[in-house]
């Protein structure tokens, strides 16, 4: 069977507290925050404004609040009044990746998609609607409603309780809370977990998809009327079922990348009331719920009347969780982010570029240096070049009695040229994969594993600081880069950076769109780098341009990790260009290939002597 390329596992309301203090009763989950990234998501309470940034790429104030609109108009949800220009899985589908989306929550009516679409709550039922699922043919898989196959808590009524809620003692209710509320949900969750799973396989059998997107509510539901349990043991185990139908959809599917996200978390209610609110969106939330008719039981419980007659016990609370395990992604690493970064950091999952004009940040949780690119990356022309290496050397004016760093020294290309040359010579990247091969290249040679945000070598240590293509990637926190580099230099010492850059200023929106679709970074022109020198201190500021000649584009794209569609675009991107671009590079256009010329900056400055 056709594997996807990522398998996104949408978790309604999966707390970030709760995973991270019960891993070990989460094997799955356990494992991609392992071997991938994970973090706290910094978010919302409203669930449907959360998923549609996610959606969208679009702060709720632009793309509508679609929570608060529809409460205020009780309608269902309509994909048509969303503000956005474009959905995520328009941009997928644009990049030639077909997508299927099951039970996506604020999703109707399904869109038409390369591939399949199946619309979750607000909905009509299926059986009332044609508009639930596309193609309209995949219907007839789905045997049943899939929220309402989950399992609901028991009303007062079905516990032997004749009292209405509101006239039960405080003794009352803790002492039925006490005989074991609803501490069969987890036994009642997994064969209806099973029957979903085994939707999604037939769905996926039918309709096979690069980017397969499957919604999971049940969290929430725990989260709503478990809450009064503490510790939550029962909660505890309903997300180990959660966890097991993840870990069967991922060892049947195999995907190439996987994303566990959700859009909050959950508290109990009493802590929400008794507790100062730890921002403007959790005060809010207690301003609403002192509007209700709760009752405080203790200082840590409180309940009130469920809308299906049960008893609720919890709510949303603004911290959600994300864990992302494949190529190319830092193992075991935690990152906190922004739901503004939620739709970012799904695209990026599916390898593609991010579209303009998108709120957020990448989160810094790509190696865009996969082990893939790390061990082609010497085959790339402009990378192996000795002309260029042996100019960029020449302009470090390298003398034996230095001591030099290499700041992203890579798979050790420079490193080889350079420390036979000097008294000592280190390297340093933030690329495990990178440092593999430059340990084969240069045996011997020191090599550090670290950020260069924050470099674990002793003030004044150097007189040279190399940085060849290396500051371009650093998209969040380059100054702090620049004050660590000059923090690490003798006076006297110089850094030395080599950047690649557009030939001419007619070249430059070329070169920004280029690279914008191949890879997150940077353009950093030569009075960007002069600048960046200037704000972090050095002085006496040397600048050089560097040409290499007509570099083949195919050969370039081709060691860049790329998907074909993308490869194909920029290629034809590069046949395309306006006269005056073509000429800045001196294109060459051949039947299968495109020879431009490219353009480095080779920046140097030296900190002071005082």
């Amino acid at each position: 069977m056709r594997t996807p390329r990522l398998l996104v596992l949408a978790c309604d309301a999966a707390d970030p507290h709760l995973i991270l203090a019960h891993r070990r009763r989460l094997p799955t989950l356990d494992r991609l925050c392992r071997e991938g990234s994970y973090g706290i998501i910094d978010s919302l309470t409203r669930s449907g404004d959360v998923w549609t940034t996610y959606y969208t790429g679009l702060p709720p104030e632009v793309h509508g609040i679609q929570a608060v609109r529809l409460s205020k108009s009780k309608e269902p949800a309509d994909l048509t009044k969303v503000k956005t220009d474009l959905f995520l899985w328009d941009w997928l589908n644009r990049w030639g990746l077909s997508v299927g989306f099951v039970e996506s929550l604020y999703t109707f009516p399904a869109p038409q998609v390369n591939g399949f679409f199946v619309s979750g709550v607000p909905r009509p039922p299926h059986s009332q609607t044609d508009r639930s699922v596309h193609p309209p043919e995949l219907r007839a898989l789905i045997d049943r409603e899939y929220v309402a196959g989950i399992p609901k808590p028991p009303k007062l009524r079905d516990l032997g309780i004749t009292k209405p809620f509101a006239e039960l003692s405080d003794q009352e209710l803790r002492e039925t809370l006490a005989r074991g509320y609803w501490t069969n949900m987890p036994e009642l969750l997994r064969p209806h977990l099973e029957r979903y799973a085994d939707l999604v396989f037939r769905l996926y059998e039918r309709r096979p998809v690069d980017v397969l997107w499957v919604y999971f509510l049940e969290a929430d539901y725990a989260g709503h009327f478990l809450m009064h349990e503490q510790p939550p043991r029962t909660m505890v185990r309903a997300y180990a079922e959660l966890d097991r139908i993840f870990g069967r959809l991922i060892a049947r599917l195999r995907p190439e990348t996987v994303l566990f996200i959700s859009d909050h978390g959950m508290l109990p209610i009493g802590h929400l009331l008794t507790r100062e609110p730890p921002n403007p969106v959790m005060a809010e939330m207690v301003w609403e719920y002192r509007q209700t008719r709760y009752r405080l039981l203790s200082p840590d419980l409180a309940v009130l009347e469920g809308q299906n007659g049960g008893i609720y016990s919890g709510t949303h609370n603004y911290q959600g969780f994300y864990a992302l395990r494949g190529p190319g992604v830092y193992r075991g690493q935690r990152s906190d982010i922004h739901f503004h970064d939620g739709f970012r950091l799904i695209v990026r999952a599916a390898g593609l570029p991010v579209p303009a004009g998108r709120a957020g940040r990448t989160p810094p949780v790509f190696n865009e240096f996969s082990q893939r690119r790390a061990a082609e990356y010497d085959q790339q022309q402009w990378a192996s070049n000795p002309d260029y290496l042996s100019a960029f050397l020449a302009f470090a004016d390298l003398r034996p009695e230095h001591h030099v760093l290499e700041a992203g020294v890579g798979t050790g290309q420079v490193a080889a040229a350079g420390a036979p040359r000097v008294a000592r010579y280190v390297g340093l990247d933030n690329s495990e994969e990178m440092l593999v091969q430059a340990r084969r290249k240069v045996p011997g040679l020191p090599l550090v594993h670290a950020d260069l945000r924050a470099v674990p070598l002793p003030d004044r240590s150097f007189d040279r600081v190399l940085a060849r293509s290396v500051l371009h990637h650093v998209t969040q926190g380059l100054d702090q880069v620049m004050r660590e580099l000059y923090r690490v230099l003798r006076p006297g010492g110089r850094l030395v950076i080599g950047e690649g850059i557009p030939p001419s200023p007619e070249s430059v929106a070329h070169f920004t769109e280029v690279f914008s679709l191949k890879e997150e970074r940077l353009v950093l022109l030569p009075e960007h780098l002069v600048q960046l020198l200037e704000r972090a201190g050095f002085v006496d500021i040397r600048f050089r341009r560097y040409v290499m000649p007509q570099v083949s584009v195919r050969g370039w794209l081709e060691r860049s990790d790329l998907s074909d569609a993308l490869k194909a675009r920029l290629l034809e991107m590069h046949r395309t260009t306006p006269p005056a671009v073509q000429r800045a590079y001196r294109t060459t256009i051949t039947e299968d290939d495109v020879l431009v010329d490219f353009t480095f900056a080779l920046v140097s400055g030296s900190r002071p002597h005082w």
